[in-house]
């Protein structure tokens, strides 16, 4: 499970954290400094990265990392959000 939370109290932003399905070990993911704010991520189907909504950083968009929290890059920029991944030969809803 991969949620967003403001549990840290870094000022005035949010963080990404990943947890086991029963609410065990919550783990943050993202390490940023106050103002930064991020929303919806969302697992890809291998479960290996997460997509996410950056915004209130430099370049706002949306991101993909590593489940760990590595790898972090921009894929979309602007006026992007809400990212959703789909399987392989799958499309999304008209």
């Amino acid at each position: 499970i991969a949620f967003v939370s403001d549990r840290d109290d870094v000022g005035n932003s949010t963080e990404i954290y990943v947890t086991n399905a029963d609410g065990t070990l919550p783990t943050r993911v993202t390490t940023n400094s106050a103002f930064h704010l991020y929303d919806f991520p969302a697992w890809s189907s291998d479960e290996a990265q997460l997509a996410f909504q950056a915004s209130a950083v430099a370049t706002p968009g949306i991101y993909v990392m590593n489940a760990d929290g590595s790898g972090v890059t921009l894929f979309a920029d602007s006026a992007a959000n809400r990212p959703a991944w789909f399987g392989p030969g799958s499309s999304p809803p008209p």
